[in-house]
């Protein structure tokens, strides 16, 4: 009885202390690796959001690499690498595959890249800029030379002129360009590239890092880099040009403000105006450079060093010269009223005295003898000479339009659009509708005898 005592017992026993069955070691194996994936896959996308943001990542190891010209930070993950290039030839960042070598880029003795020469160059039949991943430079039909990309793989080009955040260049619709045309070479020979690097945002963005290199063409050698370039004047090919005496409205690319240098016809490159302005802007009429600096606004005589007119706290946008030696500008701020942004402009002489400085004057256009402004109050173009004076235009009141827009795409009409000859000969098309369906009318008459 006591054998079948304890038969019974341990029965029990071990179906009540049963320890429960391990789990299965693939399973085991199978969980572990899930959990990794879904903890990479955080950290992974953490990581590639702190690199949009251009913010540190986390989790990954960082490393330096040191060179002459700068240095690359490297953070890396399992499988993937972040690196963030601060060397004088290369400035980007990229978020890639591990496998991904180092980008490189051989120095010259200016620490700038050593462009390629060893290429093959294509016939370039149509005289194109850019052709084949290639930038041709011509002169008088002859090839001088060519460049072919370093920091964008194929798609460098002659840099176009660039603009601050004040854009005044291109604010008014009246002499907006949808394009802005490159700016060729000087003295033929010196070139003018953007190679910027591909990056996250478009140009425009203050984000964006621009990359513009000064190339001796003949020599095939980066002179300098900057972070933007201006065009001083368009010749009388649309080609946008420096100044004749080599002057250059340049930004820099480490504090991101503008400057002037001087490009001499030998290669060198001298500072004429330090980089601490928040605008430069050139005046082709009068020869003047308009300006900002620490908020405030005015125009430059550059050959004379000194400043030609008062400071402004407005943005200024034009200076000119009337008929009787007479300097004038005008200030302007963007008005928003509904759904319509429009740029409202007063004129000065530049002393300070006013003009036209009544609210609400927009799309100005100013010649050496009148001024052309539209007023919203009353939705007409007025003409007024420097005396204040009205003109009467065919003996009637100013040009009566139908609306005020002037922002218009391929499927709307801006307010009007005016065409003045050398002549003086003035043909204005006022819009009926802002449909492109509409038809528009037709006012013409002299700018000389207002008839």
């Amino acid at each position: 009885m006591d054998n079948n005592y304890n038969m019974y017992n341990n029965s029990n026993n071990d179906n009540m202390y049963n320890e429960p069955k391990k789990m299965d070691k693939k399973k085991l194996i199978e969980l572990g690796v899930l959990i990794f994936l879904i903890i990479w896959g955080v950290i992974f996308a953490v990581n590639y959001i702190l690199y949009t943001k251009g913010e540190n990542p986390i989790f990954m190891l960082p490393l330096r690499h040191k060179y002459s010209d700068g240095e690359v930070k490297e953070y890396l993950g399992i499988g993937y690498v972040y690196r963030i290039y601060d060397r004088t030839s290369i400035k980007t960042e990229e978020f890639v595959p591990f496998w991904k070598p180092i980008q490189k880029a051989e120095a010259q003795d200016n620490g700038l890249p050593l462009p390629e020469s060893d290429y093959p160059v294509p016939d370039n039949i149509e005289h194109l800029d850019k052709y084949k991943s290639l930038i041709y430079y011509y002169n008088k039909g002859e090839l001088i030379g060519t460049y072919k990309c370093i920091n964008t793989g194929g798609a460098c080009n002659k840099a176009f002129s660039g603009y601050d955040k004040y854009n005044i260049r291109n604010t008014d619709p009246l002499y907006r360009v949808e394009k802005q045309p490159v700016i060729d070479s000087y003295a033929e020979k010196y070139g003018f590239i953007d190679d910027s690097f591909e990056q996250k945002v478009e140009y425009g963005s203050p984000q964006y890092n621009r990359l513009i290199y000064i190339y001796d063409i003949e020599n095939n050698r980066l002179l300098a880099k900057y972070g933007d370039i201006k065009y001083q004047y368009i010749d009388d090919f649309d080609i946008a040009r420096i100044a004749d005496n080599g002057d250059i409205v340049v930004k820099s690319d480490d504090t991101k403000k503008w400057g002037i240098v001087n490009l001499s016809k030998n290669g060198e490159i001298k500072e004429v105006l330090p980089f601490e302005y928040e605008s430069i802007n050139y005046d082709i009429d009068t020869g003047y450079y308009i300006m900002m600096k620490d908020d405030k606004w005015f125009v430059y005589n550059l050959k004379k060093n000194i400043k030609v007119s008062e400071d402004f706290d407005e943005v200024i946008y034009d200076v000119w010269e009337n008929s009787n030696m007479t300097y004038y500008l005008k200030t302007g701020y963007k008005n928003t009223v509904g759904e319509e942004t429009f740029m409202n402009y007063k004129v000065y002489t530049v002393d300070g005295d006013p003009l036209l400085t009544k609210a609400g004057l927009a799309n100005m256009y100013e010649t050496e003898k009148w001024i052309m402004y539209l007023d919203r109050a009353d939705k007409r173009l007025h003409f007024i000479d420097y005396s204040g004076e009205e003109k009467v235009i065919l003996g009637t009141t100013p040009v009566q339009l139908y609306f005020t827009e002037m922002e218009h795409d391929k499927k709307t009409n801006p307010a009007f659009k005016m065409d003045l000859n050398e002549n003086g000969y003035m043909r204005i098309y006022v819009y009926t509708g802002r449909s492109i369906n509409n038809d528009y009318e037709e006012v013409s008459f002299s700018t000389v005898t207002w008839e």
